[in-house]
């Protein structure tokens, strides 16, 4: 009976990963089919098998020793795939998959076959989809950049956060400007070709700086090309899906130039021999596979399949806390039919959904809109994949095709709790928007907290209940007297409803 070579297993192993998680693979392929940012993900793992194919005749060298202690280290990964389960955060259960198949080839196979596929094995980290957190730093950036250089051009400009206005029309930084999807994709192919292209560590490194620079400065100059294409023709060209399509072959043309630069200092990659053509004589053996080490693994990983799905399973109570059903009065603010603008915030599949206007009782003789407060609470019972209070399926506004756009967002510290603050905008309105998270019977400002608190709230209390809240309310000269409004108005929210 023929053995395997080590080519083989350790490619069996890679596919043999995600096949067990396959949950957790196949909600990085969605991302990938659904976000353009992510759509390199497909071919990650054949570049990833391709380079170990390329690199059989080392691998096939290495001799096979499997490791025990790499179990040890894997525990921890696999705690953090339960917890990420627990508390449904995708991109933690997809960093573990991703950590879990170079700790497994060296469990099973040793650190030798390990060491002559880490370049392959490493690159799978590009499979998972990170650098949504990038976005809001990326799109400041760019609102900056645009607009000192429409400054420099001679052309005036007024910005407000990431709205600013020309002369011949209004602009706004929205995400899909942010440039987050050319920088991922210019670093997935900047390593490949460091890798492919240099010999020397240094090289690699200085070429992967170059990968990451580049492609932050290159779409501030798109940004601001599009902008100064759109304002000297009249707002005729570069401002619909078409500046979209400029962005591209824009990203293109870059691409290509940090490559063609970077083949300046190409090392010469060594030739192959007509030896390398035949097949590698066996390394030895006298180390193999111990088979206590692969039932050791298979059992773990039956264990954790298991176990997440005993604690997963959804509640059997049909559980709503008490604040979900607010009063229509809540000290002086009283319930109102109208409000000033038409703003709403977006909240994905949520057992209930509460929205109700107060207005002021003591300021009953002005205007009534103007000093309203929109209060919206999403309700998931329990967090499950696509219905959950801390997701970003959750948002204030539809960064493509809303009318409102963010042209600020920072957090807030009032009384005992903080908050994130937005103000957004509609052509001439402004509105700002106080929102944050109540999982079980604490708040948390951020979707990370709401995260850690609804996982401490899960293990201890067994309650798996969160919302979203926001309350929203105009913005007339400034912001401080709206900022008031809403603080006066939280005051009273969390005396009678919250306590």
């Amino acid at each position: 009976m023929t053995k395997l070579d080590n080519t083989s297993l350790l490619i069996g192993l890679i596919l043999l990963i995600p096949a067990v998680f396959f949950g957790t693979t196949f909600s990085m392929a969605q991302v990938w089919a659904t976000n353009e940012t992510f759509t390199h993900g497909f071919i990650v793992f054949p570049i990833s098998l391709w380079l170990i194919w390329q690199n059989r005749h080392q691998i096939n060298q290495a001799p096979l020793c499997s490791t025990p202690m790499a179990l040890a280290l894997a525990l921890p990964v696999i705690g953090l795939w339960i917890l990420g389960a627990l508390v449904d955060v995708k991109i933690a259960q997809q960093l573990a998959l991703i950590t879990l198949i170079p700790l497994s080839v060296w469990a099973l196979l040793g650190p030798r076959v390990l060491s002559a596929a880490l370049f392959p094995i490493g690159y799978l980290i590009f499979a998972v989809p990170l650098g949504q957190e990038l976005i809001p730093p990326l799109m400041d950036f760019t609102a900056y950049f645009t607009v000192e250089l429409i400054r420099l051009s001679g052309v005036p400009v007024y910005q407000d956060g990431l709205y600013f206005t020309l002369p011949s029309g209004n602009w706004s930084v929205v995400e899909e400007c942010s440039g987050v999807r050319y920088l991922i994709a210019s670093l997935a192919l900047g390593t490949i070709y460091a890798y492919l292209s240099y010999n020397s560590l240094y090289k690699r490194i200085i070429f992967f700086l170059f990968a990451i620079a580049v492609p932050i400065i290159a779409n501030g100059l798109r940004a601001y090309m599009i902008v100064m294409i759109g304002h000297l023709s009249g707002m005729k060209y570069a401002v619909g899906a078409d500046h979209l399509l400029y962005g591209w072959v824009f990203f293109g043309i870059v691409i290509f130039l940090m490559f063609y630069i970077g083949s300046f200092w190409r090392d010469p990659q060594p030739e192959s021999s007509p030896s390398d053509d035949k097949p590698a004589p066996p390394p030895s053996r006298s180390s193999n596979i111990s088979w206590q080490v692969v039932v050791l693994f298979s059992a773990l990983l039956v264990a954790t399949k298991l176990v997440t799905a005993s604690l997963v399973a959804p509640p059997t109570e049909d559980f709503v806390p008490q604040y979900v059903e607010i009063p229509s009065q809540l000290g002086d603010w009283g319930e109102r039919e109208t409000i000033g603008f038409d703003w709403a915030p977006i909240f994905n599949h949520p057992d209930k959904h509460v929205e109700v206007i107060y207005g002021n009782n003591t300021h009953a003789e002005t205007d009534a809109e103007t000093n309203a407060v929109r209060v919206d609470i999403g309700f998931f019972r329990y967090q499950r994949d696509g219905a959950e209070a801390a997701s970003s399926l959750n948002r204030l506004s539809d960064p493509y095709d809303g009318d409102w756009k963010i042209i600020a967002s920072r957090t807030s510290r009032h009384g005992r709790q903080s908050v994130q603050e937005t103000e957004l905008r509609k052509q001439n309105e402004k509105i700002l928007v106080w929102s944050w998270y109540r999982v079980g019977n604490q708040a948390a400002s951020s979707s990370v907290g709401a995260k850690l608190k609804q996982l401490v709230s899960h293990l201890l209390s067994g309650r798996r209940d969160a919302s979203m809240i926001t309350l929203a309310t105009d913005i007339e000269e400034n912001a401080t007297a709206a900022r008031d409004r809403l603080e006066h108005f939280k005051t009273s929210l969390e005396t009678q409803v919250f306590e």
